[in-house]
């Protein structure tokens, strides 16, 4: 019997049954994992039962916890029974044997039975007490003095080098700090094992510098096994690589591996031939590789990405988190992906944190951090660069602008956020110089420093682009800013906003939009596809569109969802009050992919999206495929049932409004015929609220006349309505029934 890891519990029941061995059995060799062994009446946990044979008893690692039964000892053997020679070895982790009632040897022979002998290796500690005999590894971590293969059950500090060829092993979830050590490996067969071997999850943490080089050469420098995760962290370095064709952390020659975490360090990792340096091997699997912090030079053997999978190989998801210094990733000859797959092999996806910098050259790639600018530690006027991330907060007291066609992270910051009003700052919270990407991480608040300025605004004929999963509080001047936008006058004009990500909250001064133009300005276009968006409009300003007397061109909401409220006598979405001059929107539109807009409008105003008081819309278009329950103050636009219910009946050319009743109603479609052509069904609505046919049922050329159905259920199936023709020749549906109804052609045969 060979154990060499897991957790095992055995019990032995009856008069006779050890919990490991038998009546007559060979050697039991334990060389790792927990093992629990309780033997029933005369037989002992591990070895003989009573009056019978076992071999020797060799436990070389691990942890061994083995409890005799009455007259048999914890570990040997049973009542009158015979066992070979007992030897316990340096490596284990600890070894508990208790014997059982009327016996007093916890290690050895059984009651009336003998032994060959008890052998202890040097340097364990041994108490000899009865009924209970502990032997521990008393090692202090120091390699230099390991004479046998060791797993590690305990946090404590290895250091030195190795002197024998030794398995050195990690228990499952144990934390282990390498300081000084060094593990050479040798490339022999008899040694097939990596470096260090973790048994299931495992914490390594760096101090000084440390090497670890796996032995057999099939074998990688550090493994973990599939479905378990080994992170890596610390301050101090580990250089990593195998004796051949492994990973230098990961997998080896068809040797699979887990889940590799770097979260600190400075980690040098070298695949063998065909294996990556973090990741998988030749024709191996790895699981996901992540590094969120330190720093990482890893290179692949020939056909193998730097991270990621080795020839033929495949590995999990790779991302990089923003705690990183620098990864530099190096591919091997016959790869083109120096983080990713290798030759033949697949990855999963490969993820970059917002805010890291990557460069590819060559069969080189490496990803490092933006600069960072504190804004705490502002003192002048300041222009962010391109590829700057800004944190910090800042009163205001300095003027802080973008460059053109810049991106930069937003990472906490806070600019004016107590919103103080000051003729000695008249700037925007943010000032975009031209082009810019604001890419949001984290919650961030910016307002404008004073009262004709918006908290970020960008200028005539540029366009901001908002990114990111963060959040963005932006708030215009005291009366005449928009939150995001324009300012006062023509000198406040703005360009355009595009929101593309992100949690925004955007409130307009007394006068302006909360996104688009200030008071008397203008902003060329506002779109949104992405993110939600709250928005309010001061007074006579739309939430988003126009700011009091301000003109907006085109507003068009594509993806996302949208909540913009509109000062008095304003439009939620659209244009402001006109007074004197301005108060122009020139096209709105709405498509199927939002999630939800909610539009109010102001007091006095009739228009949740549209024109305010005055003002003008050219164009209003809203998608055929949503709800829109046209409410007044409020209008909620959402996606709509019939929206999955069309696409997957393969209707192209549907739209839909309220009837005088408030039932929905789609009113004209096309429906797929048994030719694959498309019929069609004009439905209109006459004073009573009642859905006329306009368009009479056809007849094609196969002989299938079409009839109206009406029905409730958005598989096309349901309650038909009644269908009459009128004395003028029209064609009535009679509902009886408020609700969403849905109208379609059905083919019947004549």
């Amino acid at each position: 019997i060979v154990i060499e890891s897991g957790t095992i519990e055995a019990v032995g029941k009856g008069s006779s049954g050890p919990g490991i061995g038998g009546s007559t059995c060979g050697d039991i060799t334990i060389r790792g994992g927990t093992v629990t062994a309780t033997g029933g009446t005369n037989a002992a946990g591990i070895g003989s039962d009573n009056m019978g044979t076992c071999g020797k008893i060799t436990i070389t690692g691990g942890t061994v916890n083995a409890t005799g039964g009455k007259s048999a000892a914890g570990i040997g053997g049973g009542c009158e029974g015979v066992c070979g020679q007992i030897t316990i070895g340096a490596g284990i982790a600890r070894v508990v044997a208790t014997c059982g009632d009327s016996h007093d040897v916890p290690i050895g022979e059984g009651k009336d039975g003998s032994c060959s002998g008890v052998s202890v290796a040097g340097g364990l500690a041994d108490d000899r007490g009865s009924p209970t005999r502990t032997i521990s590894r008393d090692w202090d971590g120091n390699l230099a003095t390991l004479t046998a293969n060791v797993t590690i059950d305990e946090n404590i500090t290895i250091f030195g080098t190795l002197g024998g060829n030794y398995e050195v092993s990690i228990a499952d979830g144990t934390t282990v700090t390498l300081s000084n050590a060094v593990i050479n490996g040798v490339n022999e067969a008899k040694y097939e094992w990596a470096g260090i071997t973790c048994e299931g999850d495992a914490t390594i943490i760096l101090k000084g510098e440390n090497i670890v080089r796996g032995y057999y050469e099939d074998y990688p420098g550090m493994c973990v096994p599939v479905g378990k995760t080994l992170t890596i962290r610390g301050d101090g370095s580990l250089a990593a690589s195998s004796n051949g064709y492994g990973a230098g952390i990961g997998g080896g020659y068809e040797v699979d591996c887990g889940n590799i975490v770097v979260e600190g360090g400075t980690i040098a990792a070298t695949g063998g031939g065909d294996a990556a340096g973090i990741g998988g091997g030749y024709d191996a699997s790895c699981g996901d590789i992540t590094v969120n912090g330190g720093t990482v030079v890893s290179t692949g053997g020939d056909s193998a990405a730097g991270i990621g999978s080795g020839w033929d190989g495949s590995c999990g998801d790779i991302s990089f988190g923003g705690g990183i210094t620098r990864v530099t990733a190096t591919a091997g000859a016959g790869c083109d992906n120096p983080i990713g797959a290798g030759e033949d092999g697949t990855s999963g996806d490969v993820v970059l944190a917002v805010g890291l910098n990557d460069n590819t050259s060559g069969s080189t790639r490496t990803i490092e951090p933006w600069p960072v600018i504190d804004l705490a530690t502002v003192t002048v006027d300041t222009t962010i660069a391109d590829g700057y991330m800004v944190v910090g907060s800042h009163s205001g007291t300095n003027k802080i602008t973008i460059a053109d066609g810049a991106t930069v992270v937003l990472r906490d910051v806070s600019i004016n956020a107590d919103g103080r009003n000051r003729s000695s700052t008249p700037w925007a919270g943010i000032t975009c110089l031209g082009d810019a990407t604001i890419i949001l991480v984290g919650a961030s608040t910016v307002k404008g420093c004073y009262e004709y300025y918006a908290g970020i605004s960008v200028p005539e004929d540029k366009t901001l682009k908002i990114q990111g999963d963060g959040s963005l509080t932006a708030a215009g001047g005291r009366f005449y800013g928009a939150g995001i936008g324009g300012g006062y006058g023509s000198d406040g004009a703005c360009g355009t906003i595009a929101i593309e990500g992100g949690a925004i909250t955007a409130a307009g001064g007394g006068f302006a939009a909360g996104i688009g133009s200030g008071y008397q300005s203008s902003c060329e276009n506002v779109f949104v596809a992405g993110g939600s968006v709250t928005a309010s409009g001061g007074s006579g300003a739309a939430g988003i569109g126009g700011g009091y007397d301000g003109d907006c061109g085109n507003i068009g909401i594509t993806g996302g969802s949208v909540d913009a409220t509109g000062g008095s006598n304003a439009a939620g979405i659209g244009s402001g009050r006109c007074y004197e001059y301005g108060g122009y929107c020139h096209f709105i539109y709405i498509n199927s992919d939002i999630t939800r807009v909610v539009a109010t409008c102001g007091e006095g105003c009739g228009n949740p999206i549209g024109t305010g008081v005055d003002g003008e819309c050219d164009i209003l278009s809203i998608s055929t495929l949503l709800r829109d329950d046209r409410g007044h103050p409020t209008r909620t636009i959402t996606t709509s049932e019939y929206t999955v219910w069309a696409v997957e009946n393969g209707i192209t050319d549907a739209w839909n409004m309220w009837d005088a009743n408030g039932i929905y109603n789609v009113f004209r479609y096309a429906f797929d015929k048994p030719t694959g052509e498309f019929a069609l069904i004009g439905i209109e609505f006459n004073d009573a609220g009642k859905a006329v046919v306009v368009t009479p049922p056809l007849v094609n050329a196969e002989g299938f006349a079409f009839s109206v159905v009406a029905s409730d259920a958005l598989d096309g199936t349901g309650n038909a309505a009644s269908y009459s023709l009128e004395a003028d020749g029209t064609t009535l549906i009679n509902e009886t029934v408020s609700g969403s109804r849905f109208f379609r052609l059905r083919a019947v045969e004549e």
